[in-house]
């Protein structure tokens, strides 16, 4: 990260979130997937689609250290965010990295989400609305639309964890099938820009492979579902 970026803040590189301020680490984890641009690289088209979005309300769960919901507020200067994140110790690095790029007053921090907390935030907004889940199985359980029943008019992207809860891609895929167009987005090949990016920082080959290496279980899918009828 020292060779990546100077000085105590960093900058990423390249991708939809070009040009934002992030910090290095929080609590012993280091960011270098991220401040280098090519962080969970399948999502990159589909984010900046929504980037472009007339997106009133984007809820994050599973927000972390808050690379998306910070992110998006960035690029998406009249769009409300708000973040769930169970582990409340995180929520120091979601204001710090807001704060860095003028966006903390557009970002609400919630703790733990559950169906009734993702309905009681969707109701209350009335335009276009985006639901980014990444929450380590807790999607099969969430993401119910019999029980949110706003969520058959809510783009949603969210990452699967089959491993976890075996089927649960499948499931959520028949699930949404009716309300949503859905595409499976896989893990891709490395891509070969990362490579030229490492030259341009005068970091070699294997240090940028250590870099970019977010350490996945093997058959990591996303699902990007849009609402058909809004």
């Amino acid at each position: 990260m020292n060779r990546i970026a100077a000085g105590p803040a960093a900058v990423i590189l390249s991708g939809p979130f070009s040009g934002m301020k992030y910090i290095k680490s929080f609590n012993k984890e280091w960011f270098t997937q991220k401040v280098i641009g090519f962080y969970e690289y399948p999502l990159r088209e589909a984010v900046e689609s929504i980037c472009k979005t007339d997106y009133e309300l984007i809820i994050d769960i599973g927000a972390a250290e808050g690379y998306y919901a910070c992110d998006l507020a960035y690029r998406k200067p009249d769009c409300r965010v708000v973040c769930f994140e169970a582990d409340l110790a995180k929520h120091d690095a979601i204001r710090k990295i807001a704060s860095l790029n003028n966006c903390l007053h557009r970002i609400q921090i919630r703790g733990y989400c559950d169906r009734n907390s993702l309905s009681s935030e969707l109701s209350e907004a009335n335009g276009l609305k985006l639901v980014f889940l990444d929450c380590e199985g807790a999607e099969n359980d969430i993401l119910d639309s019999d029980s949110v029943r706003e969520l058959d008019k809510c783009d949603i992207m969210v990452e699967t964890h089959d491993f976890i809860v075996p089927g649960v891609t499948d499931r959520l895929i028949e699930r949404f099938s009716k309300s949503h167009e859905i595409s499976v987005l896989d893990e891709c090949e490395f891509p070969v820009g990362v490579m030229s990016l490492g030259k341009e920082l005068g970091v070699d080959d294997e240090m940028m492979s250590m870099a970019t290496d977010e350490l996945r279980s093997p058959g990591n899918r996303w699902l990007w579902m849009k609402a058909k009828h809004v």
